[in-house]
């Protein structure tokens, strides 16, 4: 499935021609994702009432000796959207979480 992220982050960048409305797709130079608050900034700049993350970390082992880092990719977005009261989507592997809650 992470072979897929890049091009559901494609597709959503272009479902703005389709009816979607206004849709923004981020490239790194505007929120890039392991400088902290940058995408945090760019969600508080365009105050949407939607936001659809479609790239996160799934690089597991990274992301447990980097913590900081993880948080920062996989989360802060989400935070973000919250305090803006925004809808969060965000795609993920069953890799990062297979769907069971009872699992860590």
């Amino acid at each position: 499935m992470s072979d897929l992220l890049p091009l559901l982050a494609r597709a959503l960048a272009e479902a703005g021609s389709v009816g979607f409305g206004r849709v923004v797709g981020a490239r790194r130079a505007q929120a890039d994702l392991a400088i902290p608050c940058s995408a945090a900034r760019l969600i508080q700049q365009l105050a949407p009432p939607k936001v659809i993350k479609a790239l996160p970390r799934t690089a597991v082992d990274a992301a447990e000796a980097e913590e900081e880092a993880a948080w920062r990719i996989n989360a802060e977005a989400a935070v973000a959207a919250l305090h803006l009261g925004a809808h969060f989507v965000q795609a993920s592997t069953d890799y990062v979480f297979g769907g069971d809650p009872n699992t860590s």
